[in-house]
Formats: C-alpha cells, sequence, structure tokens
C-alpha cells in the first residue's frame, strides 16, 4: 500500500482559506455584475480578485509542498 499522511491546516493556513473564500465570494459577485451591466471598470476588479485568489492559492500550495 502507497501513500502518505499529511498534518492538519496550521492557523496559518486556515487563515489562508478564509481569505480566499472571501475573495472568491467578492469574484462571484463582480462577475454576476459584470455580466448583468458589461462595466468595464468591474473587469479591473475581477483581474484584481483574481490575482489575490491566484496569489493565496500559490503561497497556501508553495507551503505545504515541502511536508
Amino acid at each position: 500500500m502507497q501513500g502518505f499522511v499529511r498534518e492538519r491546516f496550521s492557523p496559518d493556513h486556515l487563515q489562508f482559506v478564509r481569505e480566499l473564500r472571501a475573495v472568491s465570494n467578492n469574484l462571484n459577485q463582480l462577475a454576476r455584475h459584470a455580466n448583468a451591466v458589461a462595466h468595464a471598470a468591474s473587469v479591473t476588479e475581477l483581474e484584481r480578485a483574481l490575482d489575490s485568489v491566484t496569489r493565496i492559492l500559490k503561497t497556501v500550495r508553495y507551503d505545504r509542498k515541502d511536508r
């Protein structure tokens, strides 16, 4: 049998998950708004939110890779 056991998320990782959820919720709201009104400013806000999500995911993945 091959496999491995990962340790639980640290408090820092849990904070990242909470932040990711908040940013994801905002991203969904902005996407709905952009689709409803086709507003150019919403595209910039969506790109910023996506950058935030990407940055958080990379941080969590990098930090957990070494465990």
